[in-house]
């Protein structure tokens, strides 16, 4: 960068521009009507929940230490830059994991599955929201991470694949970082 460079750079809306192609396209906050603490006490077991031969992999540190947090500190995000229509599967969970928050895993998953009335209501109109702190193994060797979404009056849940490309409509549930002020 040179001096030139940066003066120019830092003239009209240019940084702004560079702020959306770092920062990621889509936050959704949630907007709980009730501060409601989930307590993550079963464990998602992705044989008796998918079928034979699927296991759990790849689960993220802060994602397996999260035993309990606030619904009304959620977020849905979404990792694409500004006109990037899709991403592959892959890099949306690297971008993911590199960004802030805690992103929810299977066990998180498992509890709103099991608690459908504590969903945030504008989950519904997000489209599929991951769980993209765990990884889901497919017995082909397929790489998933799960999601609910919102259909005809009900929930559904499916997997995506980590190797096929992700458009906007798939939201990460993230729990956002707690600010510390001093």
């Amino acid at each position: 960068w040179t001096p030139e460079l940066v003066k120019k750079l830092s003239g009209g809306d240019s940084l702004i521009k560079v702020r959306e192609l770092l920062e990621p396209k889509k936050v959704v906050e949630t907007v709980a009507t009730v501060n409601h603490i989930v307590k993550l006490t079963k464990r998602f077991n992705p044989e008796s929940f998918i079928g034979a031969g699927w296991k759990r992999t790849e689960e993220d540190p802060q994602t397996a230490a999260t035993k309990e947090f606030d619904i009304s500190k959620l977020k849905l995000v979404c990792p694409l830059k500004e006109d990037e229509p899709s991403i592959g599967g892959e890099e949306r969970r690297k971008r993911l994991l590199a960004g802030p928050g805690i992103k929810l895993g299977l066990d998180a998953f498992l509890y709103f599955w099991e608690n459908q009335n504590h969903i945030p209501e504008e989950w519904k109109k997000a489209g599929h929201i991951t769980f993209d702190g765990d990884v889901l193994v497919y017995p082909d060797g397929g790489r998933h991470v799960v999601y609910p979404y919102w259909d005809g009056g009900r929930w559904h849940w499916g997997t995506g694949w980590l190797d096929g490309g992700w458009r906007d409509h798939y939201l990460s549930a993230i729990l956002a970082p707690v600010v510390q002020h001093s």
